[in-house]
């Protein structure tokens, strides 16, 4: 059997080319969807440093237990201490100013990183070279830990303690020399209490500082980077040695931004990856059927010349495998030249690691062949090889072969099925079912359409068998009189349009809410241990240089001591491991809620024009962040004691708050009513937003004009975490793209069905004297109104499953498209016929005498 000779055959061609681009865009799916999942995960181990952490505050017994597990088990590893002291300065330049007055002494944060540090991410440090004939003070990048002997400072350090390259300072017993200026870490740690600027040394200095004693406070890490299978293999040994203090944390588990991201991303590759595969689905179904029904007649010569269904069956398979074959070595080399052509077309804007040559997702096409073959082909054609040959040639070339009922009952399983083994394979029954009704539904609403269309066609008098001058209702009566015929092309093109639809919304929500989550002007630095007598002052010098400051928060120190009358400890089960019983808690009070919290149960205590509702007097009214209420099995209503110093403060739960964590602004658990907590001394914290261009002036006043508060710089994790998500959203964007090329495979293959149909039907009514421009104006009010009706379908289909995802799937805010309900079933429709009149225009223009013959 040659496959030119087959190709030849129109019918045979437009199946085999519908299995190329099939092949093609599954291909380019999974490959994309592959490169994703790697760009995100890469983002996440730069974040936190490696695939995986143990945490612990002692040092484990022996030493080198966690380090010796970890090398046993073929992993990368990185040991760190951090810890909180002091830092002496012992030498330094003198100050230009002499009236300027610079501090001995500094609480600093201190981590110290071995010689593989960071195993993931970019250690960004400013450093002096050493290079013979450099000035002493030129400067270089290094990305990685200080040599034995030296420190890296956080740029504050240097212009609160006055200090330059070279200059020594004491850390505990030891003296180092100040070696490099540490802009960014790819790991950095924000704490509220007691954050301190950072100090970056030597692991191997750590002993000579004589800090880490037995009684000490401080955290040993470790960060492992390999494979999963030997990660998983690390905790599986890890968890029976791990005591009560020790922690293993993934990566890919911690909260924030990114991981929020990632878990909608991974919801919307799903997504389309489903949708993807469906429209596909759909598009080669449509391109079998019409292979099925173009060989009646010669399925009929074959059978009358004596072949048999079952040798008819093996010749048709064999054709089919052929060039499925063929398509598959086709979508591979395609896939493969698209996906690196456009990666390096669009270069760092994408940013995409390349995906693997070969994987499990190669044969993806080959299996929806297999179902479509098996499930809705199979009993298409078996009916086609078992029907009477007379009946065959008595039937039109453009009738359809209807499946028996046993056929129909086997397809039905097959979805059924494929419903089962999509949602096995995404891990969410809810988006399969979801995307599955878009599949499916279409067919009863599109003959609900028809029905609705009838309905209106006899309310006008008309008659589906009359040929009308009117262009508009001789199209509708051509509708009406093939209503098997259009209710599956309405189907089709309405169920094609909702899926892509539904994934243009989903995308659209997921890009604007990472613009909403780290906006341009998101906060970049924080400002903690303000005390109440420099509020005021620091918030004027903020403000004449930063875009955007936030409320000034007061800051107290308190544990949560009894829930209702009984002791907490008593009262949560210590199963529940609720972190916050644990620790002090930052308290707060505040008149007005949050920008980034909204009140989920109870009431706040000021109404919407900001006056403050007094209550009921005591016990001061409190409001519980709502994650931590559903913790501590809390509710409105309830009565909390909290231990602030030697006080203790008897509270009410007036409402309940869900607080947005990645928003980048001060965020609290527990918020007091103003006034409760007067009899307190706080310090105050605040976040704001300052350029480049100023960060340097305004640091460097508020390092020198206040040395005891704390700047935390956030300006460094928000780019990245913002060029992460610009280049994911990129690769959204090529999704996008391939599921809208899979829509259009629909409607050319819908076009090339209608094809023979239109050219009978022309030359029938031209052959009985109608003009040609009538029938082509007819044609386009049909496909008109066939696209207003898919447009009108998919606007249905795609609002309903959008409203369900948003709210099931990527927990977002319901939204309703008023501006698509209109736009879309009249731009489809407008699409449809203009689309339907340049593609048709070849059959159209056939003579009469040559079809009919």
């Amino acid at each position: 059997m040659s496959i030119r000779r087959e190709l030849r055959q129109p019918a045979f061609r437009i199946v085999f080319y519908s299995l190329c681009v099939m092949c093609l865009m599954l291909m380019l799916m999974m490959r994309l969807n592959v490169a994703l999942v790697e760009k995100f995960a890469q983002g996440q181990r730069a974040m936190a440093g490696g695939d995986v952490e143990l945490d612990s505050n002692r040092q484990p017994e022996p030493a080198d237990k966690w380090t010796r597990l970890a090398s046993e088990t073929g992993l990368a590893y990185s040991e760190t201490y951090e810890f909180s002291t002091m830092a002496a300065v012992e030498d330094r330049p003198v100050a230009e100013d002499p009236d300027l007055t610079l501090p001995e002494f500094q609480l600093v944060s201190v981590k110290a990183v071995d010689q593989f540090y960071p195993l993931e991410g970019q250690l960004d440090v400013e450093t002096r070279t050493r290079a013979p004939g450099d000035g002493e003070n030129a400067a270089t990048s290094e990305f990685a830990g200080p040599p034995p002997g030296e420190v890296y400072l956080a740029r504050t350090l240097f212009e609160r303690l006055g200090v330059e390259f070279g200059s020594k300072i004491r850390i505990g017993r030891a003296v180092f020399e100040v070696g490099g200026r540490l802009l960014s870490e790819p790991d950095p740690s924000f704490r509220i209490v007691g954050a301190a600027p950072r100090v970056l040394m030597n692991f191997a200095d750590v002993p000579s500082t004589e800090i880490i004693l037995p009684g000490s406070r401080y955290d040993y890490e470790v960060n492992m980077s390999g494979s999963p299978d030997r990660l998983s293999a690390f905790e599986a040994a890890a968890t029976p040695m791990m005591g009560a203090s020790d922690e293993l944390e993934w990566a890919n588990s911690r909260e924030g931004t990114l991981s929020r991201a990632w878990e909608r991303s991974s919801a919307f590759l799903a997504l389309a990856a489903l949708a993807t595969i469906l429209i596909t689905l759909v598009s080669l179904q449509l391109a079998l059927e019409l292979y099925v029904m173009q060989q009646q007649r010669i399925v009929a010569l074959q059978r009358t010349l004596g072949m048999t269904s079952d040798v008819l069956l093996r010749d048709y398979l064999a054709k089919l495998g052929m060039g499925l074959v063929l398509a598959l070595t086709f979508g591979w080399l395609a896939s493969l030249a698209l996906e690196r052509g456009l990666f390096a077309l669009l270069g760092e804007q994408v940013s995409l690691p390349a995906s693997p040559l070969f994987g499990w997702w190669v044969l993806l096409p080959a299996g929806v062949v297999a179902f479509v073959c098996l499930f809705q082909w199979y009993p298409q054609l078996r009916s086609l090889l078992q029907a009477p040959p007379a009946s065959l040639l008595r039937q039109s070339e453009d009738g359809s072969v209807a499946s028996s009922k046993t056929g129909r009952l086997w397809t039905l399983t097959g979805y059924a099925l494929l419903v089962v083994t999509l949602a096995l394979y995404l891990g969410s029954t809810l988006l399969v079912v979801v995307v599955m009704a878009l599949f499916l539904v279409p067919l009863l609403l599109a003959g609900l359409l028809f029905l609705l269309a009838r309905v209106a066609t006899k309310s006008l008098s008309g008659d589906r068998h009359v040929i009308y001058k009117s262009a508009w209702r001789s199209a509708l009566a051509n509708i009406l009189r093939r209503p098997w015929w259009v209710i599956p092309q309405t189907a089709a093109l309405g169920g094609t349009f909702g899926l892509l639809l539904t994934v243009f919304l989903i995308r659209t929500e997921l890009i604007t809410q990472w613009t909403t989550q780290l906006p341009d002007d998101a906060p970049n630095h924080f400002l903690i241990n303000i005390a109440p007598y420099e509020r005021e002052e620091l918030e004027s010098l903020i403000q004449e240089t930063a875009n955007k400051l936030q409320p000034m928060y007061p800051l107290i120190r308190g544990r949560l001591a009894e829930i209702n009358g009984e002791d907490v400890k008593t009262t949560v089960s210590k199963e529940k491991n609720v972190n916050a019983l644990n620790r002090e808690l930052n308290l707060t009070w505040s008149a007005e809620l949050p920008d980034s919290n909204q009140v989920a149960d109870g009431e706040w205590w000021t109404d919407a024009g900001g006056q403050l509702d007094p209550g009921e007097g005591s016990p001061v009214r409190v409001s519980i962040e709502s994650l931590l209420a559903q913790q501590l099995d809390l509710d409105v209503g309830d009565s909390l004691v909290f231990d602030i110093g030697s006080e203790r403060l008897e509270t009410v739960v007036s409402s309940l708050r869900t607080v947005d964590w990645t928003s980048l602004k001060p965020n609290f658990y527990v918020i007091f009513e103003p006034g409760a907590l007067e009899a307190f001394t706080p310090s105050y914290i605040t976040s704001f937003r300052v350029g480049d261009e100023h960060s340097a002036d305004l640091l460097s006043q508020i390092n020198r004009n206040y040395p005891t508060v704390s700047i935390l710089e956030l300006g460094p994790l928000i780019s990245r975490i913002q060029v992460l998500l610009k280049q994911v959203g990129q690769g959204l964007e090529l999704l996008l793209a391939i599921v809208i090329a899979a829509a259009a495979l629909v409607v050319v293959v819908v076009m090339l069905r209608e094809a023979p149909v239109r050219a009978h039907e022309t030359a029938l009514m031209q052959a009985l004297g109608l003009d040609p421009g009538a029938l082509r104006a007819t044609q386009r009010c049909e496909f008109f109104f066939i696209g207003c009706a898919s447009g009108l379908l998919a606007m249905v289909l795609s609002q309903t499953a959008s409203l369900v995802l948003q709210i099931k799937v990527f927990d977002m805010a319901p939204t309703v498209y008023w501006q698509y309900w209109l736009l879309l079933p009249i731009g489809l429709g407008v699409a449809i016929a203009l689309y339907a009149s340049f593609n048709l225009r070849s059959a159209m223009s056939r003579q009469p005498a040559a079809v009919l013959k």
